[in-house]
């Protein structure tokens, strides 16, 4: 009992050490304008200050690393300005720029596993979650174009000098070392604990301690720890929530009970809020009623996870950017209401 006990309130806390890291890092790259040329020439090649923050966020969000968005809201964090309005969009723009590769980047867990179980090759599982995938970008560039102003995008202004220079191999080089070590799989914890440190020394931060430690916020770092527990007590009855699901006599031919099978694959992936989780119940929910439900039961399942209380995204972008929860909540639910929406006229037409 106190082993389990202990797995459920320490497991994936090193992430707080990583996320840490990365704070330090950011709030370090923005004080002293590291990546200040390198800005200069992105703003001179993109005009448009939206676009320059779906691009940033979209290749960030895109690495085959952990806790990627840690890192996008890290890097986009350094040319926010301080703002609040403002700020609160980039945390919209980074979750909608972040979060529509779980539908089809063959190094997600969403995809792998659902191809694994259902005996899908890539091509057959991007036929039934494209659709879907057109939604989400299509919702994405929507709303970020036309419902939010590029005057309400305010970017840092030490960023617009002209006298910035890419100063590479000191400044740039050892993040993207950092992001392809941890794409060959080392301690995320371990290697951007480094980056830190390498970056304390660079700035010579290290001779103010309080300046290092005013770089985290360990208000909401207390928080997203509440939040990782929350999401391992949780996962600790996710084979108890498996075997409900493959044991569930309800014929979903009719409305009763596909309403009340839809619900349960929502919730169990709501609770849950685990990208692996989900995909795994979504490939057992299709392997029991067929695979006409396959879009059905992805769009709820990616809707659980993404409105789930112990996503860590949302805690993320609200820890970087002050983004407010009922924003985050207005945008995302509009989306997973138009993809549920579309799921299920699917799964009626065929």
């Amino acid at each position: 009992m106190k082993l389990l006990l202990s797995n459920q309130l320490l497991s994936n806390q090193s992430y707080l050490i990583y996320l840490a890291a990365v704070m330090i890092i950011s709030g370090i790259i923005k004080e002293y304008r590291f990546f200040a040329g390198l800005y200069t020439f992105l703003i001179s090649k993109i005009r448009s200050k939206r676009a320059l923050l779906i691009l940033i966020s979209a290749l960030s969000g895109i690495l085959p690393i952990p806790g990627r968005v840690a890192v996008s809201a890290g890097i986009l964090n350094t040319i926010a300005s301080d703002e609040k309005k403002s700020k609160s969009k980039f945390g919209l723009i980074d979750y909608l720029s972040t979060h529509h590769y779980y539908l089809w980047s063959p190094l997600e867990k969403t995809v792998i596993i659902p191809m694994a179980v259902l005996n899908l090759t890539y091509i057959q599982f991007l036929k039934y979650s494209f659709p879907l995938l057109i939604i989400s970008i299509g919702y994405t560039c929507w709303y970020i174009f036309t419902r939010i102003n590029e005057k309400e995008i305010i970017i840092d202004k030490s960023m617009h000098e002209k006298s910035g220079h890419i100063k590479f191999l000191s400044n740039i080089f050892p993040i993207i070392t950092g992001i392809l070590l941890l794409i060959l799989g080392f301690s995320p914890p371990l290697i951007f604990g480094a980056l830190a440190l390498y970056y304390v020394i660079l700035s010579s931060a290290w001779r103010d301690y309080k300046k290092i430690f005013g770089y985290i916020n360990f208000k909401l770092m207390l928080f997203l720890a509440i939040v990782i527990i929350t999401g391992n007590f949780a996962k600790e009855y996710y084979k108890e929530i498996e075997s409900f699901l493959s044991n569930i006599q309800l014929d979903i031919h009719t409305p009763g009970g596909i309403i009340l099978i839809g619900f349960l694959a929502f919730f169990s992936a709501f609770v849950l809020g685990s990208s692996s989780k989900f995909a795994g119940l979504m490939a057992l929910l299709t392997a029991i009623y067929g695979m006409e439900y396959f879009t059905f039961f992805l769009a709820l399942e990616f809707s659980g996870y993404l409105l789930s209380p112990v996503h860590k995204c949302v805690a993320i972008g609200k820890m970087y950017f002050g983004t407010p929860w009922r924003s985050y909540a207005g945008v995302i639910s509009g989306w997973c209401a138009i993809m549920i929406a579309y799921g299920a006229i699917y799964t009626m037409v065929i």
